[in-house]
Parts: C-alpha cells; sequence; structure tokens
C-alpha cells in the first residue's frame, strides 16, 4: 500500500549559478531510479521542477473492500487517486544560487533532492518547516530559546501593604 508523503519546506544556499544547478538537478531527476518510483518528474521552467506522484491512499483501499461486503458500488473507492506534488525553484542569489523545495514527497525523494544539493560547495540547508529523520517521518523543529525577562524594578517595599 502506498503511504501518504511529508510535508515538506527547504531552503538552502550554494556556490553555483543557476542552471549549473537546474542541471544536476535535471540529470539526477530525469535519470529515474527507484528512489523516484511511481514519480513524475516535469521541468517547469529552466530552473524549475516539479515532481508529482499519484497514489491510492489506504483508505480508500479499506472503504473498497467494506463497501464491496456492503454493496458492489464500494468498489469504487479503489478507483481514488490522491496527487502529492513537490516544487524545487532555483533562483540566482548573491551567493551562488537560493534553492527551495516545497509540497509533499515521500522521504526517499527529499533524501534525493537533499544529495543533489549536498553536491556544491557552500549547501548551506535552512529548514522552513516540517524536518526528516532518518526513517523519513517529519517531526517539528525544535521550539526557539525563551526569550529572556527582565529584571524587575520595582521593589517590595515600593508596594502598598495588602490588608489580608
Amino acid at each position: 500500500m502506498a503511504e501518504a508523503g511529508n510535508p515538506v519546506a527547504l531552503s538552502a544556499t550554494v556556490r553555483a549559478e543557476p542552471i549549473q544547478v537546474a542541471q544536476a538537478f535535471g540529470q539526477t531527476l530525469m535519470s529515474g531510479g527507484n528512489y523516484l518510483e511511481d514519480t513524475q518528474v516535469v521541468p517547469v521552467g529552466p530552473t524549475t521542477f516539479r515532481i508529482t506522484r499519484k497514489y491510492l491512499p489506504q483508505w480508500a483501499i479499506i472503504a473498497g473492500i467494506i463497501g464491496l461486503f456492503l454493496c458492489f458500488i464500494g468498489i469504487f473507492a479503489v478507483f481514488f487517486r490522491d496527487t502529492e506534488v513537490l516544487t524545487i525553484d532555483i533562483q540566482p542569489d548573491p551567493e551562488g544560487s537560493r534553492i527551495s523545495v516545497s509540497g509533499v514527497a515521500k522521504g526517499s525523494v527529499v533524501t534525493t533532492i537533499q544529495s543533489v544539493m549536498a553536491r556544491f560547495e557552500g549547501y548551506a540547508p535552512t529548514t522552513l518547516g516540517m524536518q526528516h529523520d532518518a526513517s523519513g517521518a517529519s517531526t517539528l523543529p525544535p521550539p526557539p530559546p525563551p526569550a529572556p525577562t527582565a529584571p524587575s524594578d520595582e521593589s517590595d517595599a515600593d508596594q502598598p501593604p495588602s490588608n489580608a
């Protein structure tokens, strides 16, 4: 059964021209391979790629099986397909190129994209949203540290006595 992908929001800066980065992505993504099975990679522009995956969600399989026993019309649930789209956009940056990745994808696709980005000098990743651990599961980034509180200038002597 196909599993749903995870939300992805990555950004990185590399020291290479956008067209060089796009060529590296094109060679890797368009060649296919097991890490991109069931996906369609379409170059949208000279420096933009869209990766699309259509799959049968688990709920549709379960609904189809249950619906088959209740009435034969339930089998139509297995014809439902969910679509996930991931966009890779490469733009000029003062340091070289800024790579932005956003959308939904399987962990193996994200790993492949990160490996292409890591080929370039100056690779400095920034996660904008969900993070992925080694298993591909998404986790939230760690919370920022608490803001320091300013010490109070008022002392208890300045307070009027309370009537308790």
